[in-house]
């Protein structure tokens, strides 16, 4: 298991999306809890390599800034990690703190947080009006607005509290009442010992199933799933192209929902809701 605190905080998104600004007040995250730490995992790679090629974009005199700003007590800089270990430091995350001016059709990494059982505590801009579903909103851009910010570090001050243990132990019970289960389309390269690694490194609670090929294919036409093998240069040879959603069975074992691949995380809380 892991040991889950409140109070460390998580930044994993690409540093023109939030990051300066976070770094920025920083310490007076610090000054109202001292015991706040915060884990930044993404890098500064996508930058570098931008400076190298673009020696007069913004995006220098950025880094340089993020890179003074970072050697701040309580933040630790992880880079850039395989998911499998960014999965591991969501777990230990209380809150994900994202104040962003970036303007996101679909963000990943909002979905992930919550999947993990990290409170949110950002603005609503773009996506994130949809890919909330439990966590707080700032209306506005925190880099724009005196206010906006002011009501922003409000929101993570108050996220400190008792109300974010209470919202994150509502994500986590109903976290406790589901059990995801994926199936391999491809028995013959994800063995049992393939799934043992790889699946439990979304969640340890998280079961993989496989059979023979047969078999393997009876359940995809049984549950209406495509998939085909392509061949392509590369260590394996090959990838398997499949469609994609997930079916929802209910406690007594009833197809209740089907959920299509993008489906809007409120959209998939309030469906189920309605069956638990």
């Amino acid at each position: 298991g892991y040991r889950r605190h409140l109070y460390p905080l998580a930044a994993p998104s690409s540093p023109d999306r939030g990051l300066k600004l976070l770094l920025e007040q920083w310490w007076r995250i610090r000054e109202v809890n001292p015991e706040a730490t915060l884990a930044v995992a993404y890098g500064l790679n996508n930058m570098e390599v931008i400076n190298k090629d673009n020696p007069g974009d913004w995006r220098k005199d950025y880094q340089t800034r993020l890179e003074d700003l970072l050697g701040q007590p309580g933040i630790e800089v992880l880079g850039r990690i395989p998911q499998g270990q960014l999965y591991h430091e969501w777990f230990k995350t209380g809150i994900w703190a994202h104040p962003t001016d970036f303007p996101e059709t679909s963000c990943i990494t909002c979905m992930e947080a919550q999947a993990c059982g990290a409170f949110p505590v950002t603005n609503d801009l773009w996506a994130l009006k949809d890919n909330v579903g439990h966590g707080w909103m700032t209306q506005g851009i925190p880099q724009k607005s005196e206010l906006v910010r002011h009501n922003w570090l409000r929101s993570l001050f108050t996220a400190f509290t008792s109300q974010t243990a209470e919202n994150r132990d509502a994500m986590l019970e109903w976290a406790n009442q589901v059990q995801v289960i994926f199936i391999t389309l491809d028995p013959e390269r994800d063995t049992q010992e393939v799934l043992a690694k790889y699946v439990p490194s979304f969640d340890e609670r998280f079961v993989g199933l496989y059979g023979s090929v047969a078999q393997t294919a009876e359940v995809a036409k049984t549950y209406k799933v495509f998939y085909q093998k392509q061949v392509e240069a590369g260590k394996s040879g090959y990838t398997i192209d499949h469609s994609a959603g997930s079916y929802v069975y209910d406690k007594t074992g009833k197809v209740r929902i089907y959920f299509k691949y993008g489906q809007k995380p409120n959209e998939m809380v309030s469906d189920l809701k309605q069956i638990m």
